[in-house]
Parts: structure tokens; sequence; C-alpha cells
């Protein structure tokens, strides 16, 4: 987590501290909406200065 911080990378945190299911279906559906929600998360462009 610290390196992608640290790269400026976006990432998902998945650890065992997580409130949220990234099993079955329904993880998966999860997973893909924190996916996007990261990926398209409006800090990214003030974090790498574009």
């Amino acid at each position: 987590m610290y390196t992608a911080l640290k790269a400026k990378y976006p990432f998902l945190d998945v650890n065992q501290e997580r409130a949220y299911p990234f099993a079955g279906y329904e993880g998966i559906v999860n997973m893909a909406k924190h996916l996007v929600n990261t990926l398209y998360s409006p800090v990214w462009k003030y974090v790498r200065g574009q």
C-alpha cells in the first residue's frame, strides 16, 4: 500500500480488515465497484499534478 502511495499509483487495499466481501459473485461486484471508484477518483489528477 505505501509503495503504491509513494509511487502515486491507484490501488485497492485487499486485506483481512476490510468490511466487504470479495468472494463469489457479490465479491466480484464489490471489487469492480471499488476498482472503478479508485481508478476514477478525482484525487489522482491532483496527486499526479495534472
